[in-house]
């Protein structure tokens, strides 16, 4: 498992998709939705993008620590 350290400037969702074990398309799908929440601010998320293993270009989102911290209340899910 790879150990992200807080707080660093900017969080890869893949590390986040590495660390976790969570789908990097997954992860992509609920980090766009948080994204484009209202008055989300724009350099909590970074659009950025990466070659995968085909070649391809793929997203991926460059976060701050408090982008992260919306991603992940965003994905905990209605509470109890």
């Amino acid at each position: 498992m790879t150990v992200i350290r807080l707080p660093t400037r900017l969080v890869s969702t893949l590390e986040i998709s590495e660390a976790v074990g969570w789908p990097h398309e997954d992860l992509m799908k609920d980090a766009r939705a948080t994204a484009a929440e209202p008055n989300m601010p724009a350099e909590w998320f970074r659009l950025v993008y990466y070659r995968d293993q085909d070649g391809s270009m793929q997203p991926a989102y460059n976060m701050t620590t408090s982008g992260l911290k919306m991603l992940l209340w965003n994905c905990s899910g209605p509470r109890s």
